[in-house]
């Protein structure tokens, strides 16, 4: 299981929220992470409870190896998230790869065994 930067919601979208979204692939699709970044920065501007544009702004941190960045982006977009569980589940992978990147190994492991119970539609106790 990896994070999944091609995550898109599911169900009705806000237009401005889907233009950031889309505007954001296409960039982050040609290697411009930062004007990727740029255009969901500007998406949460409008609409800051958006979570799909905190979870897509983590995989951009992520990619661009801003570790801490992209693990306060998830946890913001889980915060977010309600019980929508395949986002969940997205955000909790983001968290696991940026700390093993950060030499967490056991706060990793943690994280992806969380991401797997969401995807899994299993119950997840801390």
């Amino acid at each position: 299981m990896q994070a999944d930067d091609n995550q898109m919601p599911a169900g009705p979208v806000e237009p401005v929220v889907l233009a950031a979204l889309d505007e954001a692939e296409t960039l982050a699709a040609r290697g411009d992470n930062s004007r990727a970044m740029a255009s969901l920065e500007r998406g949460i501007r409008i609409k800051p409870k958006d979570p799909w544009l905190w979870h897509q702004l983590s995989v951009l941190k992520l990619r661009s190896g801003q570790w801490l960045d992209a693990i306060a982006m998830a946890g913001k977009s889980n915060s977010l998230a309600g019980d929508n569980r395949q986002l969940l589940s997205g955000n909790w992978m983001v968290i696991a790869e940026a700390r093993e990147a950060r030499g967490e190994l056991t706060e990793a492991e943690a994280a992806r065994q969380k991401a797997e119970a969401y995807a899994s539609n299993r119950d997840y106790t801390e």
